[in-house]
Protein backbone atom coordinates (compact mmCIF):
# COMPACT_ATOMS: atom_id res chain seq x y z
CA UNK A 1 0.00 0.00 0.00
CA UNK A 2 1.19 3.48 -0.76
CA UNK A 3 0.79 5.09 2.64
CA UNK A 4 2.93 4.07 5.61
CA UNK A 5 2.09 5.06 9.14
CA UNK A 6 4.83 6.38 11.37
CA UNK A 7 6.42 3.52 13.31
CA UNK A 8 6.37 3.75 17.07
CA UNK A 9 3.56 6.28 17.18
CA UNK A 10 0.74 5.32 19.54
CA UNK A 11 -2.40 5.10 17.45
CA UNK A 12 -5.71 3.27 17.44
CA UNK A 13 -7.51 1.52 14.62
CA UNK A 14 -9.62 4.59 13.79
CA UNK A 15 -6.47 6.53 13.04
CA UNK A 16 -5.30 3.70 10.79
CA UNK A 17 -8.47 3.83 8.74
CA UNK A 18 -8.39 7.60 8.63
CA UNK A 19 -4.81 7.51 7.34
CA UNK A 20 -5.82 5.38 4.37
CA UNK A 21 -7.02 6.96 1.16
CA UNK A 22 -10.50 6.30 -0.19
CA UNK A 23 -9.02 4.42 -3.15
CA UNK A 24 -6.96 2.17 -0.86
CA UNK A 25 -10.02 1.30 1.18
CA UNK A 26 -12.08 0.61 -1.93
CA UNK A 27 -9.35 -1.63 -3.35
CA UNK A 28 -9.17 -3.64 -0.14
CA UNK A 29 -12.95 -4.12 -0.11
CA UNK A 30 -13.22 -5.51 -3.66
CA UNK A 31 -15.01 -8.88 -3.46
CA UNK A 32 -14.55 -11.88 -5.74
CA UNK A 33 -16.17 -15.27 -6.17
CA UNK A 34 -13.14 -17.24 -7.32
CA UNK A 35 -11.09 -16.82 -4.13
CA UNK A 36 -13.94 -18.11 -1.96
CA UNK A 37 -14.89 -20.94 -4.31
CA UNK A 38 -11.27 -22.09 -4.55
CA UNK A 39 -10.84 -22.01 -0.78
CA UNK A 40 -14.15 -23.75 -0.11
CA UNK A 41 -13.42 -26.43 -2.72
CA UNK A 42 -10.01 -27.14 -1.20
CA UNK A 43 -11.56 -27.29 2.27
CA UNK A 44 -14.26 -29.75 1.18
CA UNK A 45 -11.77 -31.86 -0.79
CA UNK A 46 -9.60 -32.21 2.31
CA UNK A 47 -12.62 -33.38 4.30
CA UNK A 48 -13.45 -35.92 1.56
CA UNK A 49 -9.86 -37.24 1.52
CA UNK A 50 -9.83 -37.71 5.29
CA UNK A 51 -13.27 -39.35 5.20
CA UNK A 52 -11.99 -41.75 2.53
CA UNK A 53 -8.97 -42.49 4.71
CA UNK A 54 -11.41 -43.40 7.46
CA UNK A 55 -13.33 -45.74 5.18
CA UNK A 56 -10.26 -47.78 4.19
CA UNK A 57 -8.56 -47.89 7.62
CA UNK A 58 -9.04 -49.64 10.92
CA UNK A 59 -8.15 -49.21 14.57
CA UNK A 60 -5.86 -46.36 15.58
CA UNK A 61 -5.22 -45.28 11.98
CA UNK A 62 -8.94 -44.89 11.38
CA UNK A 63 -9.28 -42.91 14.60
CA UNK A 64 -6.53 -40.52 13.45
CA UNK A 65 -8.33 -39.98 10.15
CA UNK A 66 -11.59 -39.44 12.08
CA UNK A 67 -10.02 -36.80 14.32
CA UNK A 68 -8.38 -35.10 11.34
CA UNK A 69 -11.65 -35.07 9.44
CA UNK A 70 -13.42 -33.64 12.48
CA UNK A 71 -10.88 -30.86 12.94
CA UNK A 72 -11.17 -29.80 9.30
CA UNK A 73 -14.99 -30.02 9.47
CA UNK A 74 -15.05 -27.82 12.57
CA UNK A 75 -12.85 -25.27 10.81
CA UNK A 76 -15.63 -24.84 8.27
CA UNK A 77 -16.84 -22.48 10.99
CA UNK A 78 -14.28 -20.04 9.55
CA UNK A 79 -15.99 -20.27 6.16
CA UNK A 80 -19.34 -19.63 7.84
CA UNK A 81 -17.86 -16.70 9.70
CA UNK A 82 -16.47 -15.14 6.53
CA UNK A 83 -19.70 -15.71 4.59
CA UNK A 84 -21.78 -14.21 7.41
CA UNK A 85 -19.82 -10.99 6.90
CA UNK A 86 -20.77 -11.11 3.22
CA UNK A 87 -17.09 -11.10 2.23
CA UNK A 88 -16.42 -14.72 1.27
CA UNK A 89 -18.02 -14.21 -2.15
CA UNK A 90 -19.10 -11.31 -4.33
CA UNK A 91 -22.44 -13.00 -5.03
CA UNK A 92 -24.81 -12.47 -2.10
CA UNK A 93 -26.67 -15.77 -2.42
CA UNK A 94 -23.39 -17.69 -2.22
CA UNK A 95 -22.60 -16.03 1.10
CA UNK A 96 -26.08 -16.82 2.37
CA UNK A 97 -25.96 -20.42 1.12
CA UNK A 98 -22.59 -21.18 2.73
CA UNK A 99 -23.60 -19.54 6.02
CA UNK A 100 -26.76 -21.65 6.19
CA UNK A 101 -25.22 -24.90 4.94
CA UNK A 102 -22.30 -24.82 7.37
CA UNK A 103 -24.65 -23.72 10.14
CA UNK A 104 -26.73 -26.85 9.56
CA UNK A 105 -23.61 -29.01 9.60
CA UNK A 106 -22.38 -27.46 12.86
CA UNK A 107 -25.82 -27.20 14.56
CA UNK A 108 -25.68 -23.41 14.57
CA UNK A 109 -28.42 -21.15 13.22
CA UNK A 110 -27.02 -18.86 10.52
CA UNK A 111 -29.30 -15.92 11.28
CA UNK A 112 -28.77 -16.29 15.01
CA UNK A 113 -24.98 -16.46 14.55
CA UNK A 114 -24.96 -13.38 12.34
CA UNK A 115 -26.71 -11.29 15.00
CA UNK A 116 -24.48 -12.77 17.72
CA UNK A 117 -21.31 -12.09 15.78
CA UNK A 118 -22.32 -8.58 14.76
CA UNK A 119 -22.72 -7.76 18.44
CA UNK A 120 -19.29 -9.23 19.10
CA UNK A 121 -17.81 -6.86 16.52
CA UNK A 122 -19.67 -3.83 17.87
CA UNK A 123 -18.67 -4.53 21.49
CA UNK A 124 -15.44 -6.53 21.19
CA UNK A 125 -14.16 -7.60 24.61
CA UNK A 126 -16.74 -5.44 26.39
CA UNK A 127 -17.54 -7.56 29.44
CA UNK A 128 -21.07 -6.18 29.63
CA UNK A 129 -22.09 -6.30 25.95
CA UNK A 130 -19.89 -8.76 24.03
CA UNK A 131 -21.96 -12.00 23.84
CA UNK A 132 -18.78 -14.05 23.37
CA UNK A 133 -17.88 -13.23 26.97
CA UNK A 134 -21.26 -14.28 28.39
CA UNK A 135 -19.96 -17.72 29.32
CA UNK A 136 -16.63 -16.39 30.54
CA UNK A 137 -13.13 -17.42 29.50
CA UNK A 138 -11.10 -20.04 31.41
CA UNK A 139 -8.93 -18.73 34.26
CA UNK A 140 -7.67 -22.03 35.71
CA UNK A 141 -6.69 -25.55 34.64
CA UNK A 142 -10.13 -27.03 35.08
CA UNK A 143 -11.84 -24.24 33.15
CA UNK A 144 -9.19 -24.46 30.42
CA UNK A 145 -9.70 -28.20 29.88
CA UNK A 146 -13.47 -27.82 30.07
CA UNK A 147 -13.38 -25.10 27.44
CA UNK A 148 -11.16 -27.15 25.13
CA UNK A 149 -13.44 -30.17 25.39
CA UNK A 150 -16.13 -28.22 23.55
CA UNK A 151 -18.85 -29.83 25.66
CA UNK A 152 -20.27 -26.54 26.84
CA UNK A 153 -20.32 -25.21 23.27
CA UNK A 154 -22.50 -28.10 22.15
CA UNK A 155 -24.75 -27.71 25.20
CA UNK A 156 -25.14 -23.98 24.56
CA UNK A 157 -25.76 -24.46 20.83
CA UNK A 158 -28.48 -27.05 21.34
CA UNK A 159 -30.03 -25.08 24.19
CA UNK A 160 -30.13 -21.91 22.06
CA UNK A 161 -31.62 -23.83 19.14
CA UNK A 162 -34.41 -25.37 21.21
CA UNK A 163 -35.10 -22.19 23.18
CA UNK A 164 -35.28 -20.05 20.04
CA UNK A 165 -37.63 -22.56 18.40
CA UNK A 166 -40.16 -22.73 21.23
CA UNK A 167 -39.99 -19.22 22.67
CA UNK A 168 -39.47 -15.76 21.29
CA UNK A 169 -35.71 -15.06 21.37
CA UNK A 170 -34.87 -12.60 24.13
CA UNK A 171 -31.13 -12.02 23.60
CA UNK A 172 -30.26 -8.32 23.53
CA UNK A 173 -28.17 -8.70 20.38
CA UNK A 174 -31.20 -9.88 18.35
CA UNK A 175 -33.19 -6.85 17.12
CA UNK A 176 -36.96 -6.88 17.41
CA UNK A 177 -37.27 -7.15 13.64
CA UNK A 178 -35.11 -10.26 13.63
CA UNK A 179 -36.68 -12.24 16.47
CA UNK A 180 -39.28 -13.96 14.30
CA UNK A 181 -36.59 -14.77 11.71
CA UNK A 182 -34.39 -16.43 14.33
CA UNK A 183 -37.37 -18.37 15.67
CA UNK A 184 -38.42 -19.50 12.19
CA UNK A 185 -34.86 -20.57 11.43
CA UNK A 186 -34.62 -22.60 14.64
CA UNK A 187 -37.91 -24.36 13.92
CA UNK A 188 -36.88 -25.22 10.36
CA UNK A 189 -33.55 -26.56 11.63
CA UNK A 190 -35.26 -28.83 14.14
CA UNK A 191 -37.56 -30.14 11.40
CA UNK A 192 -34.53 -30.74 9.17
CA UNK A 193 -32.65 -32.63 11.90
CA UNK A 194 -35.74 -34.69 12.74
CA UNK A 195 -36.07 -35.79 9.12
CA UNK A 196 -32.39 -36.38 8.40
CA UNK A 197 -31.68 -38.18 11.67
CA UNK A 198 -34.73 -40.42 11.30
CA UNK A 199 -33.72 -41.31 7.75
CA UNK A 200 -30.06 -41.91 8.57
CA UNK A 201 -30.70 -43.85 11.76
CA UNK A 202 -32.89 -46.21 9.75
CA UNK A 203 -30.58 -46.58 6.77
CA UNK A 204 -27.03 -45.45 7.61
CA UNK A 205 -26.60 -45.10 11.36
CA UNK A 206 -22.90 -45.99 11.23
CA UNK A 207 -22.22 -43.34 8.58
CA UNK A 208 -24.11 -40.76 10.66
CA UNK A 209 -21.96 -41.59 13.67
CA UNK A 210 -18.53 -41.97 12.07
CA UNK A 211 -18.69 -39.31 9.36
CA UNK A 212 -20.64 -36.53 11.06
CA UNK A 213 -21.25 -36.72 14.81
CA UNK A 214 -18.04 -38.30 16.14
CA UNK A 215 -15.77 -36.21 13.89
CA UNK A 216 -17.43 -33.02 15.11
CA UNK A 217 -17.06 -34.07 18.75
CA UNK A 218 -13.40 -35.03 18.29
CA UNK A 219 -12.55 -32.02 16.14
CA UNK A 220 -14.09 -29.34 18.33
CA UNK A 221 -11.09 -29.07 20.74
CA UNK A 222 -8.86 -28.01 17.82
CA UNK A 223 -11.24 -25.19 16.94
CA UNK A 224 -11.43 -24.19 20.63
CA UNK A 225 -7.61 -23.98 20.77
CA UNK A 226 -7.73 -21.70 17.75
CA UNK A 227 -10.57 -19.44 18.89
CA UNK A 228 -9.33 -19.02 22.45
CA UNK A 229 -6.32 -17.08 21.18
CA UNK A 230 -8.34 -14.39 19.41
CA UNK A 231 -9.21 -12.18 22.40
CA UNK A 232 -8.31 -13.96 25.65
CA UNK A 233 -6.32 -11.75 28.03
CA UNK A 234 -6.56 -8.79 25.64
CA UNK A 235 -7.51 -5.47 27.29
CA UNK A 236 -11.18 -4.58 27.59
CA UNK A 237 -11.11 -1.39 25.56
CA UNK A 238 -12.54 -0.21 22.25
CA UNK A 239 -9.30 -0.15 20.24
CA UNK A 240 -9.32 -3.10 17.83
CA UNK A 241 -5.52 -2.95 17.65
CA UNK A 242 -5.47 -3.76 21.34
CA UNK A 243 -8.52 -5.94 22.07
CA UNK A 244 -7.87 -8.49 19.30
CA UNK A 245 -4.81 -10.71 18.85
CA UNK A 246 -2.84 -11.52 15.71
CA UNK A 247 -1.23 -14.96 15.64
CA UNK A 248 1.74 -15.55 13.35
CA UNK A 249 1.32 -19.11 12.14
CA UNK A 250 2.01 -21.46 9.24
CA UNK A 251 0.42 -21.22 5.75
CA UNK A 252 -1.60 -24.42 6.22
CA UNK A 253 -3.45 -23.13 9.27
CA UNK A 254 -3.85 -19.72 7.65
CA UNK A 255 -5.62 -21.38 4.72
CA UNK A 256 -7.69 -23.75 6.86
CA UNK A 257 -8.90 -20.83 8.98
CA UNK A 258 -9.59 -18.53 6.04
CA UNK A 259 -6.82 -16.13 7.18
CA UNK A 260 -8.44 -15.47 10.56
CA UNK A 261 -5.14 -15.47 12.49
CA UNK A 262 -4.89 -11.91 11.12
CA UNK A 263 -7.60 -11.20 13.64
CA UNK A 264 -6.54 -7.68 14.53
CA UNK A 265 -6.79 -6.73 10.86
CA UNK A 266 -10.18 -8.40 10.58
CA UNK A 267 -11.64 -6.54 13.56
CA UNK A 268 -10.09 -3.23 12.52
CA UNK A 269 -11.64 -3.43 9.04
CA UNK A 270 -14.27 -6.23 8.80
CA UNK A 271 -15.20 -5.28 5.23
CA UNK A 272 -11.85 -6.60 3.98
CA UNK A 273 -12.33 -10.10 2.47
CA UNK A 274 -10.21 -12.95 3.80
CA UNK A 275 -7.89 -13.07 0.77
CA UNK A 276 -6.79 -9.46 1.35
CA UNK A 277 -6.30 -9.59 5.11
CA UNK A 278 -2.58 -10.32 4.74
CA UNK A 279 -2.18 -7.15 2.69
CA UNK A 280 -4.07 -5.03 5.21
CA UNK A 281 -2.07 -6.64 8.03
CA UNK A 282 1.15 -5.62 6.30
CA UNK A 283 -0.09 -2.04 6.46
CA UNK A 284 -0.90 -2.08 10.19
CA UNK A 285 1.48 -4.69 11.64
CA UNK A 286 3.74 -2.10 13.30
CA UNK A 287 0.76 -0.95 15.35
CA UNK A 288 -0.69 -4.33 16.33
CA UNK A 289 -0.54 -4.33 20.13
CA UNK A 290 -1.49 -7.94 20.87
CA UNK A 291 0.23 -10.75 18.99
CA UNK A 292 1.82 -14.16 19.48
CA UNK A 293 4.44 -16.10 17.55
CA UNK A 294 2.25 -19.15 17.06
CA UNK A 295 -0.59 -20.91 18.85
CA UNK A 296 1.84 -23.06 20.80
CA UNK A 297 3.45 -19.95 22.29
CA UNK A 298 0.08 -18.49 23.23
CA UNK A 299 -1.14 -21.64 24.98
CA UNK A 300 2.24 -22.16 26.68
CA UNK A 301 1.81 -18.72 28.26
CA UNK A 302 -1.74 -19.55 29.29
CA UNK A 303 -0.62 -22.77 30.95
CA UNK A 304 2.24 -20.93 32.69
CA UNK A 305 -0.31 -18.51 34.16
CA UNK A 306 -2.40 -21.38 35.49
CA UNK A 307 0.68 -22.92 37.09
CA UNK A 308 1.48 -19.65 38.86
CA UNK A 309 -2.07 -19.35 40.18
CA UNK A 310 -2.14 -22.92 41.42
Amino acid sequence: MGLELEQGKEIDYRMVLKAMSVDEKKELMVLTNHHGLLMLSAHLCLIAILAYGQSVSEGLVRFCFLVGQGAVMCFLFCAMHEASHGTAFRTKWLNKFVTNAVGLLLFMGAKWFTYFHNAHHRHTNDTARDPELAGGKPDNWLGYLWYLSGIMIWVQSFAALVKNAFATPQADYIPQSGKHLVQKEARLMLVFYSIIFTALLATAAEALLYYWLLPLLCGQPFLRLFLLAEHTDCPHDDDMLNNSRTIYTNPVLLALSWQMPYHTAHHSFPAVPFHKLARFHAFIHHHVKQSSQGYGVFHHKMIAQYRKRS
